[in-house]
């Protein structure tokens, strides 16, 4: 009785802990005799509500390779130029910009935001 005390206590202490969190620190494993019935069930159901919680959004950045390369309002040379990045620079994907090509990528820097072609940029 004592032992089932102790592991409502710690599945206790992990629901909550992944309720402030926001994410599950780790998954526990069902341990063979173990009723489907008992709190690891309600574990493992938070385990997989919480694979739908977006928890960060992946950065990837860019060097600028070319002496100076123009950023572009649409990913095309007949888009306006909207202002320059330089050789060495960092650039960051713009994931709220379109991505409709693979030969250009939406990218941001600053305030600076549209598409350079893809060839003068090498991600990090």
């Amino acid at each position: 009785m004592l032992k089932k005390g102790i592991k409502n206590i710690i599945v206790a202490c992990v629901l909550c802990s992944a309720l402030l969190l926001g994410t599950m620190p780790f998954a526990m494993a069902e341990t063979p005799g173990s009723n489907k019935n008992d709190n690891a069930t309600i574990v493992s159901s938070v385990v997989k509500n919480s694979e739908d919680i977006t928890v960060g959004i992946q950065s990837i950045h860019y060097y600028v390779t070319a002496s100076v390369l123009n950023v572009r309002q649409g990913p095309g040379t007949s888009y306006p130029i909207v202002g320059q990045v330089y050789e060495g620079d960092t650039v960051w994907y713009d994931s709220a910009l379109p991505d409709t090509s693979s030969s250009w990528t939406p990218i941001y820097k600053g305030s600076l935001e549209g598409y350079v072609s893809s060839q003068y940029i090498t991600e990090y």
